[in-house]
């Protein structure tokens, strides 16, 4: 009787093993982030990696993190400020998208 060693060298696994699946999991969070199909922490959660590693990685891609639940109180201060109705009205369409 002959016994074999079961090495499992399939695609899946060797990828696996060489960061190639992990790489591959991060590329689909960025785009489902980019989507506006998950914020920051489902990202990360997606990715299977931390917060501050996945909010790393949309900078290094210059993607913009607007995730502040303050930022479009702050931008419509400014259109005030500034007087600017382009911006207030852009303002008010993102709100009224949001809710």
């Amino acid at each position: 009787m002959i016994l074999n060693a079961s090495i499992d060298t399939s695609f899946w696994n060797i990828a696996s093993q060489i960061g190639v699946i992990p790489a591959q999991k991060l590329i689909l969070a960025v785009q489902a982030y980019m989507e506006r199909e998950t914020d920051l922490r489902g990202g990360a959660a997606m990715a299977g990696v931390s917060y501050n590693r996945f909010l790393n990685e949309l900078q290094k891609r210059n993607i913009v993190v607007l995730e502040d639940d303050y930022f479009l109180d702050r931008l419509a201060e400014l259109a005030d400020a500034f007087n600017n109705e382009t911006l207030r009205q852009a303002v008010e369409q993102i709100a009224s998208g949001l809710n």
